[in-house]
């Protein structure tokens, strides 16, 4: 009868532990405070530069006081910014792509070393999602919600002009 209270017991354990790997939950349809219109992927490069990145453009439907804190994206996060031009508003997620660092100056006097630029540092997403997913969160009475966007477009891709040129 012990071992098999003992397995009982073990089982139990096991089932509690498997349950805390799930805690990020997403909020439903109906428990999220604001609608999306049509959400949207633009890639777009610098002219003249190795710049690239990806905008994803998170329009809304209505005005709303809850701020979106974070999107997670390809694996990647970033804090979106929230342009409002009258009654319309958009957060705009901007993902910068790697770029290859430049030129190091290896030097015995730390001063010329000094103008080294140093590594970007990339946050990792612990969500697993498909290209054309995102996971928007946001804050609700002190707690972090979780809202998947699935079925994202991808537009047609931009390139801005060089930033040097007048």
């Amino acid at each position: 009868m012990k071992s098999f209270s003992r397995y009982i017991l073990g089982g139990f354990l096991i089932f509690s532990f498997a349950q805390c790997g799930s805690s990020q939950q997403y909020a439903g349809q109906d428990e999220i405070p604001f609608r999306f219109g049509e959400i949207a992927i633009e890639n777009w490069t610098r002219e003249n530069s190795k710049e690239t990145g990806i905008n994803l453009f998170f329009p809304l439907e209505n005005d709303v006081d809850t701020v979106i804190d974070s999107v997670h994206f390809r694996g990647r996060i970033v804090h979106p910014e929230k342009i409002k031009r009258g009654s319309y508003v958009v957060y705009v997620a901007r993902f910068m792509n790697k770029q290859e660092p430049g030129d190091v100056i290896m030097h015995a006097d730390p001063k010329k070393e000094s103008i080294n630029q140093p590594p970007v540092i990339i946050k990792r997403s612990p969500f697993e999602l498909s290209p054309y997913e995102a996971v928007v969160s946001f804050m609700v009475n002190g707690e972090t919600k979780y809202y998947k966007v699935s079925g994202i477009k991808e537009t047609t891709s931009i390139v801005y002009p060089d930033k040097t040129k007048n």
